[in-house]
């Protein structure tokens, strides 16, 4: 089972979008290694990945494996926008060396429950019993996973070890019956996070864990040691860090932040864009009061 603190990792990418910028991976996991990180989620939204084509992913998570170097754990999400895509990226799982896999529900179109079950028991058979955990985000992918699915799922396939929600509050309350020692809920929701974790969460995936990676691991520490102060302190420091951020940009944000820090996580993907210089000025000025260095 996953434990601790997994930043879901930047992907960075050239000026024009264009290229992965794969040499700007190893700074950036070595920071948040040296900051006392867990792990990290490679290829999620954060990471741009349903911008990544599957032979980008394959070579974003060897670059990240390689760059980990046994450090930090690999959680890989290897969803596409194709099928096809999704089998090749999960067919190397093995040979890159991720611990385990995350499977974004599909988006775009929707589908019924029965739709999203045939999907993903597809991608539990295929990985032949390689650790899978499920990723709900309903709110970009417009499928939601319904607890009846997940049951069926569970039932069927062993290596579904767990599901990060990244949903609202309610969301990810639902799951907190399921929280076991075989399977593990992971919250996917940054002010969600000490919630989670009172109801017995044993790992966080976070975008704002990049540039805030002490918080997070106070945070944990803090609630090990029922130091439910220091707890609230540390999510309140979250919390007020995700209302600079949040919006539709907010990946961008997060790469200026960490450009503010001093590590280059490169640009974003079209059609995401990067911030005006204005923006870089106005969210300088947002984060007076939070300490992100």
């Amino acid at each position: 089972m996953l434990k601790g603190i997994f930043p879901a990792l930047t992907t960075p990418f050239s000026a024009d979008g264009l290229k992965v910028e794969l040499d700007k991976i190893k700074p950036l996991c070595d920071s948040l290694i040296k900051d006392g990180v867990h792990g990290f989620f490679v290829c999620g939204t954060t990471g741009e990945g349903p911008c990544l084509s599957a032979s980008e992913k394959i070579s974003v998570l060897k670059t990240a494996v390689s760059a980990a170097d046994g450090r930090a754990k690999i959680l890989a999400q290897v969803g596409t926008g194709d099928l096809p895509g999704t089998i090749e990226v999960i067919s190397q799982v093995r040979d890159i060396g991720v611990d385990a896999v995350s499977l974004l529900q599909p988006w775009f179109f929707t589908c019924d429950s029965d739709a999203q079950y045939n999907y993903i028991s597809y991608i539990a058979e295929s990985l032949d019993g390689f650790p899978m955990y499920l990723y709900n985000l309903p709110g970009l992918t417009r499928n939601n996973l319904e607890t009846a699915t997940v049951d069926k799922l569970r039932k069927n396939f062993p290596n579904i070890l767990g599901l990060k929600e990244s949903g609202d509050p309610e969301m990810i309350e639902r799951w907190a019956p399921y929280q076991s020692d075989n399977f593990e809920v992971i919250c996917g929701n940054d002010t969600q996070m000490l919630k989670t974790l009172r109801n017995g969460g044993q790992a966080v995936v976070a975008s704002c864990a990049n540039v805030l990676p002490q918080t997070f691991c106070g945070l944990l520490k803090a609630v090990r040691e029922s130091d439910w102060e220091t707890a609230d302190r540390h999510q309140d420091t979250i919390n007020r860090f995700v209302d600079v951020i949040i919006g539709p940009n907010a990946i961008a944000y997060i790469k200026a932040c960490l450009s503010l820090k001093g590590l280059d996580a490169g640009s974003v993907r079209p059609p995401i864009r990067n911030l005006s210089d204005n923006e870089k000025k106005e969210l300088e000025e947002s984060l007076k009061g939070i300490d992100i260095k």
